[in-house]
This record gives structure tokens, sequence and C-alpha cells, in this order.
């Protein structure tokens, strides 16, 4: 825009953010749009900025709107992992084939490709590890809260323990 222009007329600006986690994990989603809104009457404050979500952990929740604009497509080009998976993807879609080119374009490296594809390998590595400390949390939880249950139930039983040793 140019200085002293009306906002009226500014472009709407989205910004896209590409994961490989789950933002809420209560409410997965494949891909999410988010608006800025006042929170006590939830009034939007503008329509004109937004910020989407594509999750590449969620692509098989891909509804058939996503699927129609080829955002699984594009989510499989951004995780893939492999050179196989690549060049399936480009056999699908002359865009994702284009994009395969790209993609070997820039890393016909070879030390660049193999880092970068090291480094792909250690982040699902990364993600395996932390979805298994995730695990590990919630069942220490539930096991710290069995515990405290007996807990409670030991006192109570002391308490009645005692109660019974007092009378006699």
């Amino acid at each position: 825009m140019l200085k002293g222009a009306d906002y009226a007329y500014a472009p709407p600006v989205q910004q896209i953010g590409i994961l490989n986690f789950t933002l809420f994990k209560d409410y997965p989603k494949f891909y999410s749009t988010y608006m800025m809104q006042e929170l006590e009457n939830h009034n939007i404050y503008s329509s004109k900025f937004a910020l989407s979500v594509l999750d590449l952990t969620q692509i098989d929740n891909a509804t058939d709107i996503d699927k129609s604009y080829r955002l699984d497509h594009w989510a499989r080009l951004f995780s893939a992992t492999t050179w196989e998976d690549l060049n399936t993807l480009a056999k699908e879609n002359p865009i994702m084939a284009e994009a395969t080119n790209t993609i070997n374009k820039l890393t016909e490296d070879e030390l660049v490709r193999e880092a970068c594809f090291r480094r792909n390998e250690q982040l699902a590595h990364e993600a395996i590890i932390a979805r298994k400390l995730e695990q590990l949390t919630e069942e220490n939880a539930k096991m710290s809260a069995a515990l405290s249950e007996k807990d409670m139930i030991i006192v109570e039983l002391q308490k009645k323990l005692a109660a019974l040793t007092n009378d006699e």
C-alpha cells in the first residue's frame, strides 16, 4: 500500500504455517485458518488478515475440499523423506513434477542433498521420540493420580485403625 492509502483497499494477507506437529491436540485438523477476534464479543478484527496452518502429521484427515485444492499433495511433498516419494508425487501431478524438478536442481550437490535428507530423517526421529514422551507423560499422570487415590485410601484406613485401637 502507498503511504496514506485507505486501509479499506488493502489486499488480504495470509500467513501459511507448515507444521510437522499438531497445534491443538484436542482439535487435530489437516488445514485450519485462524483470524484475530475480540475475546469478549468475538468480533473479527479484520477479514483481510488470516493465519493458516497445514499440519503434515494430519494428511489422512484432509477433507474433500482440501483434496480439491491438492493440499494433501503439497503436504506429501513437504513431508517426503525419499526421492522415491518425490518421484511418485511427480508422476501424479504436473505441478508436483515441476516442484520436484526444482527440488532436484536446488539439491544437485550431493553433499547438500545428503545433509537435507539426514536432517529430515532426524526430524522424523525427533517427532517419534516426542510422541513417545507425550505418551509416557500421560501414563505417568494417570499413575500419579492412581497413587494419590491409593494414598487417600491408606490414610482413611489408618484413621479407622487408629479409631479402632483407641476404642479398645
